[in-house]
């Protein structure tokens, strides 16, 4: 009897313990698709989830989509109480059905959304979602634990096409599969299932990032593929480019206004031509999103965007390239995931993966990169957005995979010139000029959209101290197309050093601390640097009148395999000049290799916290 008693206590245990770090669990999850030979699928969606608390009832918010290639024929939703009960059903007639019609874009897609209106936890979901869709590029891809915190029981999906047509796969971490051989409607089908099993829930104490790239899932594109009727093939990176190449043929034409601007430019330089066209495009275009039909791969005509002064993407970046055409210089359209913290494509796995389109123009020595879709983007710089990844050349009869622009330390750079003046109360007055290049010169692009009040709110982000104000501030913009400015702040910041009876300790680092420029999670052991960088700050620490510097750290100079720290002071009778230079190297470190970034990451820390001892002589 004791022994029961304890199992019980244990049992109850665990599950309150498992309990705290779970939101929601999917009992059951089945997804099918019945692609027949004209490119046309059949879909059913069944899922049972539990949500456990607040936290997890937005996983049992249905969602869905349509547009004018899919039709959602069936919807059935049942909310069960925790005994089991059925309290509520809904059918399609209760789905709300919005336009889909995000700010800057325009987009004939609808969507369907229908909270579960209960909140007596916990609670369980079914919904079963019936669909059929004409031609697709692509089959999403399955991840049966999508998020934090959600324990999935039982997840499957499952297609079903004809012999002949061949579904390409590329399954990650374990899933178990099983290919068979079926007759449905008097033709030979294959059935390919996928399949997963208790997935416990996972706190989020890693980067998601992380997160999704250790879950289990499956890629699916197929061979062949037909949308809008237009066909096409995955056989290699070659045909999908050749198809994307035809299907924005002829869509070159341009206004007369834009041909009397391209015939009056000199022409003897040629990259100084491309920098000219590109303001051109500049000055008269903004970008707006365009998902109409087959839009969404399809550019509109080049003199559309003349008209009419906007475009997306695609648009933007042909109506550059037809301009290019004009004046017989080739360009080539680069297909990109584009993000700041999305995964790479995979370079063996021809298939669609892509969400976005810039321009590459071929020089003799190297390669012109434009990014189309921003007002503000200095010429040749594409930037986070999309640099340093696996991106799509397209070339007629020869695309593939090559590498966008990754930019090093030489380029990111950050150097700051700072006159600080210090009271005999550890106050002071600061003076900062701030020059930011590459990857630092995005903050620019940011802060140039921001109204006044936003502006402000920015520049106080900025610093990291517990009690200033701003008292001037002023942007030097770039003088040409480089990405490079210089901000300058006037700052009054209170105890910025601290009184020890009659001394006061000033950090040697009196500017950005380490942290803000790493991303470092030591919980998760995850560090990931995207960039190389380079800091390099010049104080100079003006003392109070009749203050003296009785001790001060020594140089320090760190190197090693993840980049370099060094500080250097150099003292006299009135004033302390530290210069400090920090390089980052890209890298990405987990587990063992993040436990020797992680202490050359806390010896930089620890160096900048060190003190000047600074005495009065009365």
């Amino acid at each position: 009897m004791m022994k029961r008693l304890f199992a019980a206590i244990v049992l109850y245990i665990s599950i309150v313990v498992s309990g705290l770090s779970q939101d929601a669990t999917i009992n059951n999850h089945e997804i099918s698709y019945k692609i027949n030979s004209n490119y046309k699928i059949h879909s059913e969606e069944f899922y049972s989830i539990t949500v456990h608390n607040k936290d997890g009832y937005d996983l049992a918010v249905y969602q869905d989509y349509y547009d004018k290639f899919k039709k959602v024929t069936a919807i059935e939703i049942l909310v069960f109480n925790n005994q089991g009960k059925k309290i509520k059903k809904f059918n399609k007639n209760d789905v709300l059905d919005i336009a889909l019609n995000q700010s800057y874009e325009i987009d004939d897609s609808r969507l369907l959304i229908k909270d579960p209106e209960y909140g007596v936890y916990p609670f369980r979901v079914e919904v079963r979602v019936s669909s059929t869709q004409k031609g697709f590029i692509g089959l999403p891809t399955w991840i049966p634990r999508s998020t934090f915190n959600l324990e999935v029981i039982k997840s499957s999906l499952v297609v079903e096409a004809p012999a002949d047509f061949v579904i390409k796969s590329l399954v990650e971490n374990e899933v178990e599969f099983k290919k068979e051989q079926i007759l449905l409607e008097n033709n030979q089908f294959l059935k390919y299932t996928w399949s997963v099993r208790d997935l416990p829930a996972i706190d989020n104490d890693m980067v998601y990032k992380e997160f999704i790239n250790k879950q289990p899932k499956v890629r699916l594109t197929p061979e062949k593929f037909a949308y809008d009727k237009n066909e096409g093939s995955f056989l290699s990176w070659s045909t999908f480019g050749d198809w994307f190449l035809d299907l924005n043929r002829g869509r070159d034409s341009l206004t007369v206004e834009t041909i009397r601007f391209l015939d009056q430019l000199e022409k003897t330089d040629t990259r100084n031509v491309i920098g000219q066209v590109y303001q051109y495009m500049q000055d008269r275009t903004r970008y707006i999103s365009i998902q109409l039909g087959i839009g969404g791969f399809q550019s509109i005509p080049s003199h559309i965007v003349d008209q009419k002064g906007y475009g997306d993407c695609k648009a933007l970046t042909n109506y550059m390239k037809s301009m290019l055409e004009y004046l017989d210089i080739n360009s080539n359209y680069i297909l990109v995931k584009a993000g700041r913290d999305v995964p790479d494509v995979i370079e063996d796995f021809p298939s669609n993966q892509f969400n976005h389109l810039f321009l590459g123009v071929p020089m003799t020595e190297d390669t012109i990169f434009l990014e189309c879709t921003s007002q503000t983007q200095p010429f040749d710089y594409v930037g986070s957005f999309t640099d340093d990844r696996n991106v799509l050349w397209i070339e007629n009869g020869s695309s593939q995979i090559i590498r966008s622009p990754i930019y090093g330390e030489d380029f990111n750079r950050q150097q700051t010139v700072s006159k600080v003046t210090i009271d005999k109360n550890g106050n002071s007055e600061m003076q900062n000029s701030i020059e930011q290049s590459g990857f630092f010169y995005e903050s620019f692009q940011r802060i140039s959209q921001l109204s006044a009040t936003q502006l402000e709110q920015y520049n106080y982000s900025v610093f990291p101290y517990k009690d200033f104000s701003i008292d001037n501030y002023e942007v030097i913009e770039p003088k040409n197309s480089d990405p490079v400015y210089t901000a300058q702040y006037n700052l009054s910041v209170k105890n910025l050093a601290r009184n020890a009876s009659s001394k006061l300790l000033i950090p040697i680092n009196v500017l950005q601390p380490v942290d803000s420029y790493l991303e470092v999670n030591k919980y998760a052991k995850f560090a990931e640097i995207r960039r190389s960088f380079l800091v390099e700050d010049e104080v100079e620490l003006s003392l109070p009148d009749g203050a003296y510097t009785q001790m001060t750290p020594e140089n320090v100079e760190i190197s090693g395999d993840y980049g370099s720290y060094s500080v250097t002071l150099t003292k006299n009778e009135t004033s302390i000049l530290i210069k400090r230079r920090i390089k980052i190297y890209k890298g990405r470190y987990e587990d063992e290799d993040f436990a020797a970034f992680y202490n050359f990451f806390k010896r930089i820390k620890s160096n900048d916290t060190k003190k000047i001892v600074v005495e009065s002589k009365t």
